[in-house]
């Protein structure tokens, strides 16, 4: 007889989307490792409210027709998929869903505040939240069972290398300081300018030079 716990991970990115996100990937895979069961239900809400109704209709279906111990939503709107509740949901809030989407200059997007509005109230009728990192915390609502727990990294493919080697297989000077930034330099809230012009700062006493990682493979 199989004990491990049966979870259903709901997301909208996932590889067979077609907007597959590593993280999510990574954590099922994780998961999996640690001996639970975890099956994926993937759906692509595209921001329109029939393909979210589809989904839900059909993660109806499959709840009807097979067991799980708990339903894991990832980002806060693909909680909305489990609502009403029949099982314990646990959903993970990871950026844009609670914090808003922000059109660059100007006042935070429509979608933005609607898919905000959404995801609390998700996470008011979850049993638990997670959020991950510690600024998000304030911007669910007081009365939800907020965790912070940052996404994992896989020490597997991320493995501590002699400098020079490193640089020389991502073709890197060597020799030179280096500062990395590792996210996307369109996004207001990653802060690029403030980066540029930190190390445009520390240029005047230390050489530096500005790295971006961004669309490139982990």
């Amino acid at each position: 007889m199989n004990d491990a716990i049966r979870v259903l991970t709901v997301t909208s990115e996932w590889i067979d989307t077609g907007h597959g996100t590593p993280f999510i990937a990574r954590q099922v895979e994780f998961l999996r490792r640690a001996g639970i069961d975890v099956e994926v239900f993937a759906f692509r809400g595209a921001k329109n409210p029939i393909n979210y109704l589809k989904a839900w209709r059909r993660l109806r279906r499959k709840l009807k027709r097979e067991r799980y111990d708990l339903i894991h939503a990832q980002f806060g709107q693909s909680g909305l998929l489990a609502l009403p509740k029949r099982m314990p949901l646990v959903v993970t809030l990871r950026g844009d869903d609670i914090l808003g989407v922000n059109r660059p200059g100007r006042r935070p997007a429509l979608y933005g505040r609607l898919l905000r509005q959404l995801s609390r109230l998700v996470a008011t009728r979850s049993d638990a939240v997670i959020v991950v990192a510690d600024h998000m915390r304030a911007h669910v609502p007081s009365w939800a069972p907020v965790q912070v727990i940052s996404s994992g990294l896989d020490f597997d493919l991320f493995t501590r290398l002699p400098q020079t080697e490193a640089r020389r297989r991502l073709g890197l000077p060597e020799g030179e300081q280096l500062v990395l930034f590792a996210c996307n330099p369109g996004d207001e809230r990653k802060g690029f300018d403030l980066a540029r012009r930190t190390v445009e700062i520390l240029n005047e006493r230390l050489p530096a030079k500005l790295i971006v990682a961004w669309g490139v493979p982990h």
